[in-house]
């Protein structure tokens, strides 16, 4: 897509929508991208690459299983909603979004782990997770280890099977 200019992209409610573009990866001057119920998708692009991007929503895509893979400079990202997405796993490359301040991934049943990498977000103030699989990567969090959520406030497991 040549749009280098576009800051907001919202395809909230496209009922037909199932594979986004990879140019869509790296639109460099996205901040808010919005893809809520789009019930029938199930690719995004390999890779993102958005490095202005500030919140991107895929609540209830129940048919998107993977999630893509995240470029380092990603860390203006503060909301990441995932919430009732089918995604079954997060990349290990989540610890990139350390301006990350929301993870809503709520009513997520098909997740099955979580990477360590999560916590190296530590600018992450709430937490909503369907699953109890967080687990300790050292002994001690703290801010010199690089690890931990210094800043969480809400940790939610309310929805848990666990």
């Amino acid at each position: 897509m040549c749009a280098p200019n576009l800051e907001t992209l919202d395809l909230s409610l496209c009922k037909n929508l199932v594979t986004v573009h990879e140019s869509f990866g790296f639109l460099d001057k996205l901040q808010a991208w919005n893809l809520d119920r789009c019930a029938k998708l199930q690719n995004l692009p390999n890779s993102l690459r958005l490095k202005s991007l500030k919140e991107f929503f895929l609540t209830d895509c129940s048919r998107l299983e993977k999630f893509p893979d995240i470029h380092l400079e990603m860390k203006c990202l503060e909301n990441l909603d995932l919430s009732g997405s089918g995604i079954l796993e997060l990349p290990s490359s989540i610890g990139y979004l350390t301006g990350l301040k929301s993870l809503d991934l709520e009513y997520c049943h098909n997740l099955r782990d979580v990477p360590d990498s999560i916590y190296k977000l530590q600018l992450l103030e709430g937490l909503y997770i369907p699953t109890a699989k967080l687990r300790p990567v050292c002994s001690s969090f703290d801010g010199f280890s690089g690890y931990g959520f210094l800043r969480l406030d809400c940790l939610d497991f309310r929805r848990s099977k666990n």
